[in-house]
């Protein structure tokens, strides 16, 4: 049995970040998408337990009215700063967790940083806190892997113009501007909020220096 559902360009780039779509894939349920006039038809083949309307479908909406809330609240979608052990396009495990990860560690303006810090989310680090750089930083991220072993789409890394893909590294120093995604999930002390990383547009490119420190 086949369901077709309706959404915007920019809600189907969230969608493909989100862990609702790793969640289709854990059940096995696959899509395949038309796109018209600026919107996405997803047309939905079942998968095996979950139902996508009511399990994928409707979680995912009410996901964006979250985010539409934060950013009346003041959270940007957009972050722009100085970007300090960037592995955009290539997942590193550098301290051999067992999980490597896409990760950003952008440096920010005060504003901003306790924007992030009073949402409680982890991975922000006040003023000083950091030997890299003087200002506060925000931790961006995301799992090579879902939990189940499957792979997470690839955050995308676009040059100046916002449009244009590139295969580049990006230097400690380099002037970004990311595009993040709320995640959540339940830890032993309560839920935890994450500040997911979505795409990265350079904007002022810092050569990568292996040799200079820009690896761990």
């Amino acid at each position: 049995m086949e369901d077709r559902f309706l959404l915007s360009e920019a809600e189907y780039d969230k969608f493909v970040h989100s862990k609702y779509q790793q969640l289709m894939y854990s059940d096995k349920m696959s899509y395949t998408t038309e796109h018209k006039h600026n919107h996405v038809i997803l047309t939905i083949q079942e998968g095996i337990d979950l139902d996508f309307n009511e399990d994928i479908f409707i979680p995912f909406c009410n996901s964006l009215i979250e985010g539409v809330s934060a950013e009346m609240s003041g959270l940007p979608e957009t972050v722009e700063g100085v970007a300090y052990w960037a592995n955009v396009t290539v997942p590193k495990d550098p301290f051999q967790t067992g999980r490597a990860k896409y990760e950003l560690n952008l440096a920010v303006t005060d504003e901003i940083f306790q924007k992030f810090a009073d949402a409680g989310y982890v991975g922000t680090f006040a003023a000083g806190s950091r030997k890299y750089t003087p200002d506060p930083v925000v931790n961006f991220s995301k799992f090579e892997l879902s939990k189940d072993g499957r792979p997470n789409a690839v955050p995308k890394l676009y040059d100046a113009d916002g449009e244009t893909e590139v295969d580049m590294s990006v230097g400690n120093g380099s002037r970004v501007k990311v595009k993040w995604f709320h995640t959540a999930y339940n830890g032993p002390r309560g839920t935890i909020k994450r500040a997911g990383l979505g795409s990265v547009t350079v904007l002022d490119l810092v050569e990568y220096n292996q040799d200079g420190g820009d690896d761990f």
